[in-house]
């Protein structure tokens, strides 16, 4: 019976353990270095969005577009709020085989659309958008109808269902009436799951009263012999309407509706729990003038954010850089419990049950708007706590995991800098009064450490249009011989840290992890250090800007979104690798909306421009070329080393 084994082409007994070794390394190598999957940003659909209509939108801004699945059926559609006072659902045109890139981008399908209902003969303006789920089918919990929610620029608010039927109509901010040119500069609309409630928050302003307010009388009252009393009867130097007009203009008004009728449940305006407020008369008499304004710097219930300051961390990050930053966002607050006394302190550990607690029995409503949180309760709109952030362009959140809320910012040359350990174009981690770190963001960082980096000319570049700082779950994966070794895999493995990431006008993106340790920097292309913004209009300004985002639909925050001025790019956040690039025929106007519109699972984006939108899908490929090339260069080597084994052992022999 003939050997199986000869009729193989090589004589298998003359292997040897040290060939096998060898091409067991070589497998495994290919292995460990393979080529990872290629991302690649293109260019979806476009939108046009010039429109004939006459009227003027003043500040008013349009609402970011929603992607969603309003129907439960597993098809995405976008949500658009129009110039023309136009609500349309849209969708994805199906592929015709391969579209030609070069080719005009394809328009989007109107799936249904509804002109929104002026309150008065004036012209309204949409301003606010937002969907969500109302209700569940009893029969299935899977399957879920969302409301559509708008808001125009005349205060009026309107419920469709996802066939855009309208359900109701009311009005809100009634404040704004009697003005000329009312706008909002800050707004936004949640519809909060299964609650039955649709809130609704916002900031007026009143044009022509801006001037008012900076008129002052600098007419001093010269008056002697006066007493104190005498003094605080006297007129005051500028109107008492101005004030209170003031006031109001800068009051972010709440709203509560019933999401089935459109009944107002509780609202939060103007005036509503004030203190009582302690007059003139009395500031100056013989009361101690500091007890009466500390007794009236709260609303009636509100205490300090310190009593609510595990809760208020679990509401964190923040970050603001553009009015559509402003949200509202639902969840648990009980204040902090007195400690009983003990020689050994037990640290409070957080645990899923206790989180899920949180998101499933929300009684509090979080307003993250510019430089400032506010709490108020959701059954009754009353005012919990509220944190203030003195500093523009400035994030919030618990960087390193110590349950201390810490200010992560960035100090430019044109900007005092009080610690004169802080260089210029520097990102500063702060904890209240103590510096937790501080690093270059405008060049390469020396690979020996900060003790060797020195002030560089690019340190004294300014920056004319700054981003606020982007706060991002620590990937958990990101390990290595010299973060395992200084034991940063243990300590990222143990808490609930943050990655700092900063980018100036250059296109230069930099991130730290939680202890101030150098996690990456690269060069993405975006720049914006040429534009000027005063060549532009005030309708139409640039707005750069970093996101947090996900690749892929309901995963972790794995990458970050780099608007440039004329491209846009997508950064890993493990390694800082630039994923994808692409360039832009536009300038965006807000941030980016990112939503799988393509129903492929990844994550896709919509850069909304002055006359448009334009659509970008995301798309993966495994890198097949890169690891075939791999797997030949390693057969090439395991053939030479072959050879290289024969031709010595035939020599020595």
């Amino acid at each position: 019976m003939n050997d199986p084994l000869k009729l193989l082409p090589v004589d298998v007994t003359k292997v040897r353990a040290q060939d096998i070794v060898v091409v067991a390394a070589v497998f495994v190598a290919v292995f460990l270095f393979r080529a990872p999957n290629v991302w690649e940003l293109k260019p979806s659909w476009q939108l046009d969005t010039i429109s004939d209509i006459k009227h003027k939108t003043g500040k008013n801004r349009l609402p970011l577009p929603i992607i969603t699945d309003l129907d439960s059926d597993g098809i995405n559609e976008l949500i658009i709020a129009t110039e023309d006072s136009r609500l349309k659902v849209l969708m994805l045109p199906p592929q015709q085989g391969d579209h030609d890139l070069s080719s005009t981008l394809p328009h989007l399908h109107i799936k249904t659309e509804v002109v929104l209902e002026a309150n008065s003969s004036k012209y309204a303006f949409p301003v606010a958008l937002g969907a969500g789920c109302e209700h569940r089918t009893v029969s299935s919990l899977d399957v879920c109808h969302q409301i559509i929610v708008v808001v125009t620029s005349d205060g009026m608010v309107h419920c469709f269902t996802d066939q855009l039927e309208l359900m109701w109509m009311t009005e809100i901010f009634t404040d704004q009436k009697g003005s000329d040119s009312p706008y909002f500069k800050e707004i936004a609309v949640l519809v909060v799951p299964h609650s039955g409630l649709v809130l609704i928050g916002g900031k007026s302003a009143k044009e022509e009263q801006l001037q008012d307010h900076l008129e002052h009388n600098h007419q001093h009252n010269l008056s002697t012999g006066l007493t104190a009393e005498e003094i605080a009867k006297l007129p005051p130097r500028r109107q008492r309407y101005t004030k209170t007009t003031s006031e109001e203009k800068e009051h972010f008004s709440t709203y509560a509706l019933n999401s089935r009728t459109g009944a107002v449940h509780w609202k939060h305006e103007p005036g509503d729990y004030e203190a009582t407020k302690t007059s003139r008369e009395d500031l100056l008499s013989a009361y101690h003038f500091k007890l009466a304004l500390h007794s009236s710097q709260y609303h009636v219930g509100e205490v300090h954010w310190s009593q609510y300051t595990a809760s208020l961390i679990a509401s964190l990050p923040y970050r603001w850089q553009h009015p559509t930053d402003t949200q509202l966002q639902t969840a648990h607050f009980v204040k902090k419990q007195p400690s009983p006394p003990s020689k050994t302190p037990r640290k409070e550990i957080k645990t899923n049950a206790a989180q899920e607690l949180n998101r499933e029995n929300p009684n509090a409503v979080v307003i993250k708007r510019q430089k400032s949180i506010e709490v108020l309760s959701l059954d009754s709109g009353q005012p919990l706590c509220s944190y203030e952030i003195s500093k523009d362009f400035t994030s919030v959140g618990d960087v390193n995991g110590d349950n201390v809320i810490d200010h992560v910012t960035t100090y430019f040359t044109s900007e005092r800098i009080v610690k004169s350990e802080v260089n210029p174009c520097s990102a500063v981690v702060t904890s209240g009064a103590k510096t937790l770190f501080s690093g270059s963001i405008c060049r390469a960082s020396s690979s020996l450490g900060s003790f060797f980096d020195s002030v560089a000319e690019e340190d004294f570049r300014d920056e004319r249009m700054p981003v606020s700082p982007l706060l991002v779950p620590s990937p958990p994966d990101r390990t290595g011989i010299f973060s395992h070794l200084s034991g940063q895999t243990f300590k990222r493995e143990s808490i609930r840290s943050y990655d700092s990431v900063f980018v100036v006008a250059s296109g230069r993106l930099t991130s730290f992890g939680p202890y101030g340790e150098l996690n990456w920097q690269v060069d993405t292309g975006t720049s914006w250090a040429k534009y000027n913004p005063a060549e532009k209009d005030a309708g139409a300004v640039f707005v750069p800007n970093i996101q947090a985002v996900s690749t892929s639909v309901g995963g972790v925050m794995d990458a970050v979104l780099v608007t440039g001025w004329k491209d846009v790019a997508l950064v890993s956040q493990k390694d800082g690798t630039v994923l994808s690039s692409h360039s832009m025929p536009c300038e965006p106007l807000s941030p980016v909306v990112h939503g799988d519109f393509t129903n492929d699972g990844l994550m896709d984006f919509v850069v909304h421009c002055k006359t448009s939108y334009l659509g970008f899908s995301l798309d993966s490929a495994p890198g097949y070329w890169w690891t075939a090339v791999w797997i030949a260069c390693g057969l090439g080597t395991i053939v030479i080393a072959v050879l290289i084994l024969h031709f010595i052992e035939e020599v020595i022999s």
